[in-house]
């Protein structure tokens, strides 16, 4: 799913946030190393219900995922 900004879903086509829906698979992404508090505001908090990849992309008219780069907008929270 591609969102903008404020967590509101954008069509296809339009260039966001790329967030991937939860559940995740067992053992993808659980945690980060003795800091859990960390990984749910950096990755659980911005759309609920999604994980946040930190990556900036699109998904085109035929479904297909583009990761045009890092979102570095959202850096500051991982931190």
């Amino acid at each position: 799913h591609v969102f903008d900004n404020d967590g509101n879903e954008l069509p296809r086509g339009e260039l966001g946030n790329l967030a991937i829906r939860l559940p995740l698979p067992p053992g993808a992404l659980p945690t980060l190393y003795n800091n859990d508090e960390r990984f749910v505001k950096g990755y659980l908090s911005k759309y609920p219900g999604y994980y946040d990849s930190g990556d900036a992309g699109f998904i085109d008219e035929d479904g297909y995922v583009s990761v045009m780069g890092r979102n570095t907008a959202n850096w500051g929270t991982l931190l």
